[in-house]
């Protein structure tokens, strides 16, 4: 039997607070936890994978730079 999804609408909110909540909900689900499909938006970043090179991003200007858990690169 296929559990339901549940839709979270967030609006505008930081990239950094909503992976750390996305994080969270992760590591506390269950088995019978419902999937979760999340709505947001947020500021533009750049985001850099486990392989990536500083090197590789070029005038950032006020854009933030995070370091993320995702494989890739820039």
């Amino acid at each position: 039997m296929q559990q339901p999804v549940s839709i979270r609408e967030l609006g505008l909110v930081s990239y950094a607070d909503s992976l750390a909540e996305m994080q969270h909900f992760t590591q506390a689900r269950s088995a019978t936890t419902a999937d979760e499909v999340w709505l947001l938006e947020h500021p533009a970043v750049y985001t850099l994978g486990t392989n990536a090179d500083e090197a590789h991003i070029l005038n950032t200007g006020d854009t933030p730079i995070v370091r993320t858990d995702r494989g890739g690169q820039v």
